[in-house]
């Protein structure tokens, strides 16, 4: 085949993959990175004053189980494949999960980090699985607060998230994220873009972000009729406010919905359900060109409310698609164009033997 095509070809197909936003990044959501050595040293902007992170078996799906027909054991809600709820002392397990957008797959880095107590994995709270935010238990005082996460990614097309509450009252925002962009990878001194998220309602369709708990006999345990247990919106619009205010699409799917018959554990709201399921859901956050000649330094995961069985928002994992800077792009063609080129010269001085 003529080598020009095969280089028309290939550049083609080198700016069509950068147009189409193909590089995916998974963002590590680890303690190491996000309040560890790294962190300390203020490089990646990292902030988690307050936020702890949890186990989903004990903390986020309340310590719910399912027994099967014809069975005697009841088994721990498993959220992906491999899961191990209480691993060895210091051990940790690993896995994923996606959502399909657009016929592309969106992969998460589920977060399993060792346990951070001593000995907790030996005990009832197991290895930690997800970012919560603090929540005071005086009914009248709530705790907001922020975790910050680095990004330092230029021109983000797409960012997703998987985010829950752990309880989440009906149709009312708990939860907020914050964009900050930049001149460079660490320094956000561009727009600021905040959207609010809608809690579900507690029938329907509707909001971006819901409980994690699902109860189905939300008409006998009627604390849980107040929370956010429908279902979320496929598709909303948000626009932002701040600085660089913009609208920004959110695309919604379901990651986990895994039933559960006998609930463990030591929230009042869930306290004798004994029907419905355990949930993941993740929040794809479009930006339609806004701010694509920057870097997007960092999000901060809002909690706007912090109370006991009231609102806490739980962040398990991020990932972000970005369109490749124009310099790598050029780069790789230069490189095509003198593999061509080199090619031909072979071929010459093969010839002229």
């Amino acid at each position: 085949m003529n080598k020009f095509l095969i280089l028309t070809a290939a550049v083609a197909a080198a700016v069509g993959n950068a147009s189409a936003g193909s590089i995916q990044t998974q963002i590590d959501l680890t303690k190491a990175n996000l309040s560890g050595s790294n962190a300390a040293t203020g490089l990646n902007g990292s902030t988690t004053t307050n936020w702890v992170e949890r186990n989903y078996s004990s903390i986020m799906f309340d310590s719910a189980t399912y027994t099967a027909p014809m069975s005697m054991v009841a088994v721990p809600v498993s959220p992906y494949m491999g899961y191990v709820a209480v691993p060895p002392t210091g051990g940790t397990t690993s896995g994923t999960l996606s959502t399909n957008y657009s016929g592309s797959s969106i992969q998460f880095n589920m977060l399993n980090d060792a346990c951070g107590l001593v000995n907790a994995c030996n005990g009832a709270r197991g290895s930690d699985n997800y970012w919560t935010a603090p929540v005071n238990s005086n009914p009248t005082m709530g705790m907001t607060s922020a975790l910050t996460i680095p990004i330092g990614i230029f021109d983000v097309t797409d960012l997703w998230t998987v985010l829950q509450n752990e309880y989440g009252l009906s149709g009312v925002n708990d939860t907020s994220v914050q964009f900050n962009w930049g001149s460079t990878a660490t320094t956000a001194d561009g727009p600021s873009v905040t959207v609010n998220l809608s809690n579900a309602s507690n029938s329907g369709m509707s909001g971006q972000i819901r409980s994690a708990v699902l109860c189905g006999d939300s008409n006998v345990v009627t604390s849980c009729a107040l929370d956010a247990i429908g279902q979320i919106s496929p598709y909303s619009v948000a626009t932002g406010t701040g600085t660089g205010v913009g609208q920004i699409g959110i695309f919604t799917s379901n990651l986990l919905n895994a039933p559960y018959n006998n609930m463990l554990g030591g929230s009042s709201n869930y306290t004798g359900s004994s029907s419905g399921t355990v949930a993941l859901d993740d929040q794809g956050f479009f930006f339609n060109g806004l701010n694509e000649d920057k870097f997007l330094v960092n999000i901060k995961i809002m909690e706007n409310v912090g109370q006991q069985n009231v609102s806490s928002t739980a962040l398990t994992a991020v990932t972000v698609d970005s369109t490749p800077e124009p310099a790598s792009i050029w780069l790789g063609v230069t490189g095509l164009v003198m593999a061509v080129g080199a090619s031909r010269v072979r071929r010459r001085r093969r010839g002229a033997e």
